[in-house]
């Protein structure tokens, strides 16, 4: 395993390592309590109907995995150094990354889910549940695929240069880090177009003359149409702000031919992917009283549930 030293700019003092695993552990709890709420919410509460919860609850429940293994990088943080050795810089890369991966798959899934169920209605519905199991089950093991892989050698898991957490080796040059950093933005950029061309359909959709009226929500959807579309296109925001700078990170360092960064910029997109998973239950909470009533711990019943 490498020295972080080795590799780090701008090493923070004592105190600041300590700021660090502060909001380690307030960004990792808060989403993790976040996600475990929408789940409970929706397990409890079926706010919306089946099948359209299947992916939505995947989706919370990656956003947890983002935020789980906060403890390892927050203790690691007050120490100033990686706590756990190789093994467990392995295990926590590994899981991290699943959830990320995850997480980056089930929004725009999501997203095209929703043109789907707006658009193509009489297609929609004559998609059964067991079909979206399996495509939950397919976005996992997709995910799986790109944390399993630098296990093998296609890629590699190592101390960040931060020193106190371990995630892909960003700063790896040599032809493993750089196709395997190639195929994952190409894959992803087709399933993102995807997700925005589903997006901007919804929005023509809902725009045009033919539709009226939106339905109103109901107990089988808390949430109407164009509720659930401005819902697709806040879960896009806030993954583009959490994820962003790892993505900037990652052209950074696929495009530059320096092998240093600095302490702060290997934090940042750490820290801005556990922040942003706490975020994730907003659009639901802003877009139904319901839902909202429902997630503070208050039941929902039928009759609450159909009020307008």
């Amino acid at each position: 395993m490498s020295s972080p030293t080795d590799t780090a700019v701008g090493m923070f003092s004592v105190w600041e390592f300590r700021f660090v695993g502060i909001a380690y552990f307030v960004f990792g709890s808060a989403g993790v309590l976040a996600n475990a709420f929408t789940i409970l919410t929706f397990m409890r509460e079926s706010p919306i109907g089946s099948p359209r919860h299947i992916l939505q609850l995947n989706m919370a429940i990656a956003n947890l995995l983002v935020c789980a293994p906060f403890p390892f990088s927050g203790l690691s943080s007050f120490k100033g150094q990686w706590l756990f050795g190789e093994l467990g810089c392995q295990l926590y890369g590994t899981e991290s990354f699943l959830g990320g991966m995850a997480a980056t798959t089930f929004i725009p899934v999501v997203c095209i889910e929703h043109y789907l169920a707006s658009c193509k209605k009489d297609f929609y519905d004559t998609i059964s549940s067991s079909t979206w199991w399996t495509v939950a089950m397919l976005c996992w093991m997709y995910a799986a695929l790109w944390a399993i892989l630098p296990l093998f050698g296609w890629n590699s898991y190592d101390v960040e240069s931060s020193g106190i957490a371990c995630g892909i080796n960003w700063l790896k040059k040599d032809a493993s880090h750089i196709t395997y950093m190639q195929a994952m933005v190409i894959t992803y950029l087709i399933l993102f177009v995807m997700a925005f061309y589903g997006l901007y359909q919804s929005r023509v959709y809902w725009e045009s003359v033919q539709v009226k009226a939106d339905p109103k929500p109901d107990a089988k959807n808390w949430f109407t149409e164009r509720q659930q579309a401005w819902i697709c296109l806040a879960f896009m925001g806030i993954m583009c702000i959490g994820f962003g700078p790892y993505a900037i990170l990652g052209a950074w360092s696929a495009l530059t031919d320096s092998t240093t960064v600095s302490t702060l910029a290997i934090i940042i997109p750490s820290l801005a992917c556990k922040a942003s998973s706490s975020l994730y239950p907003l659009p639901y909470i802003v877009a139904s009283d319901k839902f909202r009533a429902a997630y503070l711990g208050y039941r929902v019943s039928e009759q609450e549930a159909k009020a307008n």
